[in-house]
């Protein structure tokens, strides 16, 4: 069973804001919405939702890493 993405990021900033995006208030809200936040090639499931209380804390910890671990690489395009 493959999830859509709830979103597609492209930097650390962004991966920390749709974490926040993601979350809900209580676990029973949490529960009924799942994430799926893809970042290239790495994906961050949250099949069991996000609380506002655990997505400040993935926010914190993101933020502590340094933003060279979220660049994805430039892929080039076509025939060199």
């Amino acid at each position: 069973m493959d999830q859509e993405p709830t979103a597609v990021v492209h930097s650390q900033k962004q991966l920390v804001a749709a974490i926040k995006a993601a979350a809900r208030l209580t676990y029973a809200e949490a529960k009924d919405a799942p994430a799926l936040i893809v970042l290239g090639k790495a994906r961050y499931s949250f099949p069991e939702g996000l609380t506002d209380r655990r997505a400040a804390e993935i926010a914190h910890n993101i933020m502590r890493t340094s933003a060279s671990a979220f660049r994805v690489p430039e892929v080039p395009c076509g025939n060199p």
